[in-house]
């Protein structure tokens, strides 16, 4: 079922250009978005990179190749995979930055035996991921943008990219759509040999503990 306020903040989002002030109201949106979460329409799991992520894509008004999510971000996340944060998507991303700051930098990479950083590629299953090493490569870095609450960014598929978070906490409102590459398989660079394929690579959040990080995060809107 479509939900007015979730679809109405999607529209706004796309419509935004990449760069400029969304309106949304975020307050509103995200008081909303705990009541959908105590009363069980929506569920929040823990990202592989750390941020929680709750899916909308079910009442929001999006198109089937386009899912909508929103995430969480904390500025002390962490990942215990052994897998690093650089990491490219199957997907064109759209996102609403609706509270805090953080910076999203973009890299090419070129195929080097002797290169600083090893990456896997990413297939995804209905229970469990796989990985396999793809090799060497060196980085440079391609764009580097500060972004601030409320501003929309976009970012293509297939560009590889890291998100670091200097506020506290963040909140992004993401809309992604696979229509540009649809069987791609995300590479992702690897922090440590010893890296694994987690049983539950995204753990459910209590419903108590994930409302209770929204609600912390309206106490300092509207302090």
């Amino acid at each position: 079922m479509t939900d007015l306020l979730i679809s109405s903040a999607v529209r706004r989002t796309l419509a935004t250009p990449d760069g400029v002030a969304v309106d949304i109201d975020v307050s509103e949106f995200l008081s909303h978005i705990m009541t959908r979460i105590y009363d069980g329409t929506v569920s929040a799991v823990t990202h592989p990179i750390g941020f929680m992520l709750i899916d909308l894509s079910e009442l929001a008004d999006v198109k089937p190749t386009q899912q909508c999510r929103l995430h969480i971000w904390s500025r002390s996340r962490e990942r215990n995979d052994g897998l690093g944060y650089i990491h490219d998507h199957s997907w064109a991303l759209t996102s609403a930055v609706l509270l805090g700051e953080l910076v999203d930098i973009d890299f090419t990479a070129s195929s080097d035996p002797h290169g600083s950083y090893e990456f896997v590629r990413v297939t995804y299953g209905s229970e469990s991921e796989n990985f396999d090493k793809v090799g060497l490569y060196n980085l440079k870095v391609q764009r580097q943008r500060q972004l601030r609450a409320p501003v929309v960014y976009r970012l293509d598929a297939e560009v590889l990219h890291e998100t670091d978070i200097l506020s506290d906490a963040a909140v992004t409102l993401v809309i992604a759509d696979r229509r540009e590459s649809p069987t791609y398989k995300p590479l992702v660079v690897i922090s440590d040999d010893n890296f694994i394929s987690p049983a539950d690579s995204r753990p459910a959040i209590p419903s108590e503990q994930a409302g209770s990080i929204i609600g912390s995060l309206l106490d300092t809107i509207r302090r």
